[in-house]
């Protein structure tokens, strides 16, 4: 699996962040790579550990039924 960055993003992939800020809404290969990656096994200011790991799990599976 390649992964792509820099792509143009049409107007679908935009959304609000938590502080009401515009961002980009990831496909589920990078938001998967995006919280491995930068998961240090504590709670962070959004996302309880135990919530984090649900979304992994669940991303995983996104991600592979695809494959």
């Amino acid at each position: 699996m390649s992964m792509r960055f820099n792509t143009v993003n049409s107007g679908s992939m935009q959304m609000k962040n938590y502080k009401g800020e515009k961002a980009f809404r990831l496909d589920p290969a990078m938001e998967l790579y995006t919280a491995v990656v930068t998961w240090s096994v504590s709670d962070s200011f959004y996302e309880k550990d135990n919530d984090r790991l649900l979304r992994l799990c669940l991303q995983e599976r996104a991600v592979f039924q695809k494959s």
